[in-house]
């Protein structure tokens, strides 16, 4: 579609809506439909699509922005359930790994968001995301050391300033949960040099070094 492809989201919906009152069960147009309302925030909208794709012919497609319409509206246990399934019928769908991480993370599921996002990295090894993505979720198990490791991966694989910044700052975190305050000023002190608009790491290190 000549709209999709420009991004006018809601051009895309207006015409998905029109051939859907004559295909109703076309799955195809039902995916095109939801993606464009959940690009639009219609969170809610965006699911009835998804839920009717699902029943009309599950795939991992439909069970993966199923399930990210459930995370945007707070539901993690059923997007757990729809990235869980989409892995199911396309287990290198690394998106639906590092997704899944975010939800059980939001659950306190730090050990089993590491692994989803060890998953994404292993698939996607040249992405700075999955490292970094893992590094979160083992500083917040407390293992702040391996913590450490995947976001120097990260930095290492960055892209940008954005991402070795913000896992810098990572880093900084890490020895600070650790008790290493030294180390924590050091690491946001390389934060605010890469990427000078991280705001968390200006605020730590302002709370830190007041502090002595």
């Amino acid at each position: 579609m000549i709209a999709h492809r420009s991004g006018d989201w809601p051009t895309v919906v207006s015409d998905t809506s029109n051939l859907l009152e004559q295909f109703p069960n076309d799955v195809a147009l039902r995916l095109e439909r939801g993606k464009a309302l959940a690009t639009l925030d219609a969170f809610e909208t965006a699911r009835d699509d998804f839920d009717r794709a699902v029943v009309l012919a599950p795939s991992a497609e439909a069970y993966y922005f199923r399930g990210r319409t459930h995370y945007e509206l707070g539901n993690d246990d059923a997007a757990i359930y729809d990235y869980s399934k989409a892995i199911e019928f396309d287990p290198k769908l690394a998106d639906a790994y590092r997704r899944r991480a975010f939800s059980e993370y939001r659950q306190q599921r730090y050990l089993g968001a590491a692994q989803d996002c060890a998953e994404y990295a292993r698939q996607r090894p040249d992405d700075s995301e999955g490292y970094y993505c893992r590094g979160i979720m083992l500083s917040r198990a407390g293992d702040h050391d391996a913590a450490i490791a995947e976001y120097e991966r990260a930095i290492a694989r960055a892209k940008s300033a954005e991402a070795a910044g913000n896992a810098w700052y990572g880093i900084g975190v890490s020895h600070e949960r650790a008790g290493r305050m030294a180390e924590a000023v050091t690491a946001y002190r390389t934060t605010l040099t890469v990427y000078p608009e991280q705001a968390q790491a200006s605020a730590a290190l302002d709370r830190l070094t007041r502090q002595k």
